[in-house]
């Protein structure tokens, strides 16, 4: 009796800390996929941002729909490529909320980004400073849903063995 409950302990010892091994890069691997999908995501904002300064200053609005359309491209198969994606470890409520950040950018974009398309050269400061106003009281659902994230994705890291880096 006492050698079958070692043995019992053993195996499920052994297998509790292989699928631990198997798991913990694969969960791992999840995070930094979708780490890498948050780190493009902040770059492309970034440019778009970059290039409304310039356009504001130059008084010329062409070239924004262009960089929008690929902004919005990138979230659209982030997006994608989140839904399709197999849970690893515990992955489901990370990557939901990795899915929630995506489809609130996309209504930034399509509500508060398109606006600065239409401006003109003949455009002045207040109607500018006005759509900025707009996406600074949107951006407030980003920062929540990006709090959200960083908590999440701690506990994942945690519960799969792995160590964020600061």
């Amino acid at each position: 009796m006492r050698q079958a409950a070692l043995t019992l302990l053993v195996v499920v010892t052994t297998g509790y800390f292989s699928c631990n091994l198997i798991t913990r890069p694969q969960a791992l691997h999840m995070n930094n996929t979708v780490v890498a999908i948050n780190d493009s995501l902040y770059y492309k904002g970034k440019e778009y941002g970059e290039l409304v300064g310039k356009a504001i200053k130059e008084k010329d609005f062409s070239n924004l729909a262009s960089c929008r359309m690929q902004f919005e491209k990138f979230i659209d198969s982030g997006r994608r490529s989140l839904i399709n994606m197999k849970d690893v470890g515990g992955s489901e409520e990370l990557r939901n909320c990795e899915i929630g950040l995506l489809t609130i950018e996309k209504r930034m974009i399509q509500n508060d980004f398109v606006p600065f398309e239409h401006l003109t050269p003949e455009s002045g400061m207040d109607e500018i400073s006005g759509l900025f106003e707009v996406v600074k009281k949107d951006s407030k659902a980003e920062q929540e849903q990006l709090a959200k994230f960083k908590k999440l994705q701690l506990e994942y890291a945690d519960k799969n063995g792995f160590k964020l880096l600061p």
